[in-house]
């Protein structure tokens, strides 16, 4: 590689790495990785398992994560808990970058072999954190570690590398910087993952869902409800753009990286025979588009019937795109990891005080 193609795949390799997922990420650097490099402990001339490298280590640190890194529904977890967490899902984040970026051809897998291989080995030390992967089913992180020959004691099958189109990864990688800069986005997603701000003792989603089927109700905090509904709005419309964008065999690849928020919105859960829809979970989509609360609103706001008609249309448009990218990214999904049997749960706190 010349010397100007090594300096642009330096300048993304340091861009995938200190997005704002990288700062928010330091505080599981400190808790949760391995508390310093060894690059004796992980060559990189053959494959390792991390689980043979690391047994016996830090035995009281080990019995540490395992109580911060458990699936919530065994215990609920505490708001300090719930911040290194939250921290561990962005220092993952990074390494999904690396393994979209790698499969769609934005930068070659020679580019973070080394420290890819070390770092993440530091940070699923652990069998704590490596149970929390197959546990908030982290599948492209598995994809990267395969990559690597790095055994995670998470079975999966990567896709191939394919020739992908580099201005489409740019242009992803600053449509995802919405997520960490769109309040009502954000706030929406607290929503899905089940973060809680009304008191009382009806979940948030209860609440919501009776908000936007009844049109003469009165609410208190109705103005927090009105910001879930612009955020859900803004939820399917990036999704829908980011959809637009990509060819039919890219869909699959980058809706891979959204699987988790979609999974929550539609309702679905993996079991030992794929992902399938949870009966017992509303689908967003349809409590939206067929909310009389909205409807109302549309009505006595929007100028004309016509505007009216069109904002329904492209509500569903959008909707429709979104369950496009949904099934697409399932079945891809289902074909390239084992099953397990879960719940697609929330990785937070269903008792948490989100600060929106």
């Amino acid at each position: 590689m010349r010397r100007g193609g090594r300096d642009e795949t330096a300048r993304r390799v340091a861009y995938l790495k200190g997005g704002p997922w990288g700062s928010r990420g330091e505080t599981a650097w400190k808790e949760i990785a391995w508390k310093r490099a060894n690059p004796t402990m992980v060559p990189s001339d053959r494959g390792l398992s991390v689980a043979a490298t690391y047994k016996g280590k830090d035995a009281a640190k080990q019995r540490r994560l395992r109580q911060l890194l458990r699936g919530h529904w065994d215990r609920e977890t505490t708001d300090q808990e719930d911040i290194v967490r939250d921290s561990f899902d962005e220092a993952l984040t990074r390494y999904q970058l690396y393994e979209l970026a790698v499969e769609n051809g934005y930068i070659p897998l020679t580019a973070i072999e080394r420290e890819g291989r070390e770092d993440l080995a530091r940070l699923l030390w652990s069998e704590a954190a490596r149970r929390y992967l197959r546990l908030y089913h982290y599948v492209t992180v598995a994809f990267l570690a395969s990559r690597l020959e790095l055994d995670i004691g998470f079975p999966c099958r990567p896709p191939p590398v394919r020739e992908g189109n580099q201005a489409q990864f740019a242009f992803f990688l600053s449509q995802h910087q919405t997520w960490y800069q769109d309040v009502l986005l954000e706030g929406w997603l607290g929503f899905l993952d089940d973060y809680q701000v009304f008191s009382g003792r009806r979940s948030d989603k209860e609440i919501f869902q009776d908000f936007l089927k009844s049109d003469t109700e009165t609410f208190e905090d109705q103005f927090v409800l009105w910001q879930l509904v612009a955020g859900a709005e803004r939820f399917l419309l990036v999704l829908s753009d980011l959809y637009t964008t990509l060819s039919p065999s890219e869909r699959p690849s980058y809706g891979s990286f959204y699987f988790y928020w979609m999974a929550r919105f539609y309702g679905y859960r993996s079991t030992a025979r794929g992902f399938k829809r949870d009966r017992r979970e509303p689908d967003w989509s349809q409590v939206l588009l067929a909310s009389k609360r909205i409807r109302a609103l549309a009505r006595s706001t929007l100028p004309t019937q016509r505007a009216e008609r069109r904002y329904w249309m492209l509500l569903a448009k959008r909707n429709a795109d979104c369950e496009k990218f949904w099934e697409a990214t399932r079945q891809f999904l289902d074909e390239h990891q084992p099953p397990v049997a879960s719940t697609t749960p929330s990785r937070r706190n269903p008792s948490s005080r989100a600060r929106r």
